[in-house]
């Protein structure tokens, strides 16, 4: 009986042993791949985020800034203007505009805008049709999430973003991993920064501590950025909601159906809107080439995922040649709707935008802890003073060993 008890008791020793080495390899590999990976996209993380934490609040930061061509006075009893009175006023003031798309609300505060070619728009006041001022789409904000998507770089600076959306996924793992505490001694300091410790200790604590809490909405935050980045990851999603994944298409026009436009985009609107009515926001897209069709979205209220009408007229005949409505949506097709709002916090409302910004300014910090921790741990010490031969062989003190004797 002692013997199979000293057995089991070997046994279960060799199985703790075994358990933490581990245990200890994969926070060794673990630590690995989070330093390196952290070091080498840091300064793409410290953008990313930075610019993501202003991204949270666009549309509050532009309604507060852009009053002038956001916003009008509410005419209490009156209707809004027909558009095709809306576009007698645009041609009038740039006979050489080509109008590319006009945006309508239903809030009654809202200014209606047609977007030119390039970067130019209008404000129009919804009530008259008269133009209140036109200005530039390309904004500082425009130039933020320009930042953001491709660091300014265009299709180099995407993949250099998809790639550290990868790469951070990795850092976030990695570090769940560092953090996670081997006892109750470590458990206790892994939930809290010791805030009257040297700044050494504080920084420490801040990295881990603040990178655990944020872990989760980073987490949700890096997911949805890979669902706009990969589009295996949106077949993954698909699959996973059990619902059929097909690519977007925009329906051609045959060339036998090609001829002098017959379908105005205020004819198209008003069908739309009879068929598919409660829209709060419209987007008509004019027919730039022939060939083109002309798309109206709507979009209707929702506390989820976004609800969009999508409807492409044929402008030569007058038929919808497609309508891609929300009433269709699948499981896939919900998510796909509701990622950009999940990637904002904007899902869950004014409370998690501001779990998204803390989380984003969490991640911006991330770098700068890291890189003082590394630092910190890497910095040249000064070589102790060693005796010479001469001293050695005859037992003499250094001058310094003598100042200190003395003293």
């Amino acid at each position: 009986m002692q013997q199979f008890t000293g057995c089991a008791t070997l046994l279960f020793t060799n199985m703790k042993q075994t358990k933490a080495k581990k245990e200890k390899t994969g926070k060794k590999i673990s630590g690995k791949l989070h330093l390196w990976l952290g070091l080498a996209s840091s300064l793409v993380v410290f953008i990313v985020s930075i610019t993501g934490c202003l991204f949270v609040f666009e549309k509050e930061i532009r309604d507060f800034t852009q009053k002038e061509i956001r916003f009008v006075t509410p005419v209490t009893g009156a209707s809004f203007v027909a558009l095709d009175k809306v576009e007698q006023h645009i041609k009038a003031a740039y006979p050489a505009a080509t109008i590319k798309q006009l945006r309508l609300y239903s809030e009654p505060n809202r200014a209606w805008q047609v977007h030119f070619d390039k970067d130019e728009a209008v404000a129009i006041n919804p009530y008259t049709g008269s133009i209140i001022k036109k200005y530039s789409r390309h904004d500082w904000l425009h130039t933020v999430e320009k930042l953001h998507t491709s660091l300014l770089l265009g299709e180099t600076g995407k993949w250099i973003i998809r790639i550290n959306v990868l790469i951070f996924l990795v850092l976030l793992i990695s570090g769940i991993i560092l953090w996670w505490p081997g006892n109750k001694a470590r458990r206790k300091q892994s939930f809290k920064v010791k805030w009257d410790a040297s700044a050494k200790r504080v920084n420490y604590d801040f990295h881990n501590v603040f990178g655990f809490y944020s872990s989760v909405i980073l987490l949700l935050i890096v997911l949805t950025g890979m669902y706009m980045s990969f589009d295996w990851m949106k077949q993954a999603t698909y699959a996973v909601t059990g619902s059929a994944y097909v690519k977007p298409k925009p329906p051609k026009i045959d060339a036998d159906d090609l001829n002098d436009a017959i379908l105005q985009p205020a004819v198209a609107y008003a069908i739309a809107a009879k068929h598919y009515p409660g829209a709060t926001e419209v987007h008509i897209n004019y027919p730039q080439k022939p060939g083109d069709v002309l798309k109206i979205k709507m979009h209707y209220p929702s506390s989820t995922y976004k609800k969009t009408n999508e409807l492409h007229f044929n402008p030569n005949t007058g038929n919808i040649m497609q309508a891609n409505l929300y009433a269709n949506y699948s499981a896939g097709d919900k998510v796909k709707h509701s990622n950009r709002d999940l990637h904002t916090g904007a899902f869950f409302g004014l409370f998690g935008k501001i779990l998204a910004f803390l989380a984003s300014l969490v991640a911006a910090s991330m770098p700068v802890t890291g890189f003082a921790i590394w630092w910190g741990r890497n910095k040249k010490k000064k070589p102790a003073v060693k005796k010479t031969a001469s001293a050695k062989a005859t037992g003499l003190l250094q001058p310094a060993a003598i100042s200190a004797a003395s003293a």
